[in-house]
């Protein structure tokens, strides 16, 4: 058409001009299809992460910067290969016990041209193109240092999960151990208190043997005491297994209080220690009687080892402004070392001490009490100064039929 009218032709017929626009609107679509495909290209080239696209039949089209910088191959080189070859064994269910989320990926095992194996996460989506023919886009990410760092933490568990195994069989055998140990101390001491009782109840001897009468009743209620000592620690046992639960009755805990001073008098008197209590909670309440006489018991027993002859103990209960009990076993003794403070009641912390009067102790009743108390959902502190004194207290949530 241009030749034409340069030669200065006119009569140009239509059908040529149809021709030749129909040639000029196939050239303008090939260049804006070329122009759309570079753009995509480009676009493809600046993205991070590697990308693959292949025809309906898998075949690679094309492989972005990305993918030839991890793969090691140039477009060349993968064109026309179809892109399954480069993967080998699924990973995918590997991923799930190591809680990887995978959000729809698949993995892979990628071999490189220097015949690397990395392990890449493969996600492949499709799209229609010129309406007619599926390409298919598949984008990978190199995720090997995240597996490694993985396999290694399920390595781990899986070894510390014999540990544990192991640890909990030991820890059986230590209970089974502790409790045959305990239910051969508890012979002997069944036997004292039941001669002693026979003792005490028999007339002939109670005539004949009347200064010793006192003596019986000391033997009788030291030999209860420390029955209910292994009892006590067969308990603490049962609490850390699961095996022992807290029996709820509704009780008066002035009641409580008096029978453990009561039961301690004897030993207090010994000292000349004078035992006081001020009680300003008379309404009953659920909780445990024996887990709290045993607390207020071993507290008890503590404040009089730990307290001066002719000293002062002083018993204290009332309700606080959290609607809790708080019990307090106060004396002006020896005072309690920051050591202790600092391990109250620790797992296996034995804190051999001696009273004011060589009396022996292992810590091991401040275990138990905290136990106790904790099993109630209370808590036990203590305050003390070195040389004036302590005050072993701890606090029970007044708990009702309903609650």
């Amino acid at each position: 058409y241009i030749g034409a009218v340069e030669r200065g032709e006119k009569n140009i017929s239509i059908k040529s001009l149809k021709k030749i626009a129909d040639a000029l609107e196939i050239n303008i679509s090939r260049l804006i299809e070329y122009d759309r495909k570079q753009n995509i290209i480009n676009t493809l080239n600046i993205l991070p992460c590697p990308i693959i696209t292949t025809d309906k039949y898998g075949k690679i089209c094309f492989i972005n910067n990305a993918m030839q910088e991890l793969s090691g191959y140039s477009l060349d080189e993968m064109h026309g290969i179809k892109s399954i070859s480069f993967l080998e064994d699924t990973l995918y269910n590997n991923f799930p016990t190591l809680e990887i989320s995978t959000n729809g990926d698949m993995f892979y095992k990628f071999q490189t041209k220097t015949d690397e194996i990395l392990i890449v996460s493969h996600l492949k989506k499709n799209f229609l193109h010129d309406n007619t023919d599926m390409v298919f886009i598949e984008i990978f990410k190199d995720v090997t240092s995240v597996y490694n760092v993985f396999q290694d933490i399920h390595i781990l568990l899986e070894s510390k999960k014999d540990k544990i195994s192991n640890l909990e069989h030991l820890l059986e055998i230590k209970n089974e151990f502790i409790s045959m140990i305990s239910h051969d101390l508890r012979s002997p001491f069944s036997a004292i208190i039941g001669f002693s009782d026979l003792l005490l109840k028999d007339r002939i001897y109670h005539e004949k043997c009347k200064d010793h009468r006192t003596s019986l009743k000391v033997i009788k209620k030291s030999a209860h005491m420390q029955l209910e000592y292994i009892n006590n620690l067969i308990d603490v046992i049962k609490l850390e297994t699961g095996e022992i639960k807290i029996n709820y009755k509704n009780a008066d805990i002035k009641t409580i209080i008096i029978d453990c001073i009561n039961l301690n008098e004897i030993f207090a008197q010994r000292k000349n220690i004078k035992l006081e209590f001020d009680i300003k909670f008379n309404k009953e309440f659920y909780f445990d009687e024996i887990k709290i006489s045993t607390v207020i018991n071993n507290l008890l027993t503590n404040a009089i080892k730990f307290s001066y002859k002719s000293d002062k103990i002083i018993i204290r209960c009332f309700e606080n402004s959290m609607n809790e009990i708080e019990i307090h076993i106060i004396d002006n003794g020896v005072g309690v070392r920051q050591e202790i403070i600092d391990n109250l009641g620790k797992r296996l912390k034995m804190l051999h001490t001696k009273g004011t009067d060589g009396e022996k102790g292992s810590g091991i009743g401040l275990m138990i009490c905290r136990k106790f108390v904790e099993a109630h959902a209370g808590k036990l502190n203590i305050t003390s100064c070195p040389g004036r004194g302590s005050d072993f207290y701890f606090t029970l949530p007044i708990k009702t039929l309903n609650s």
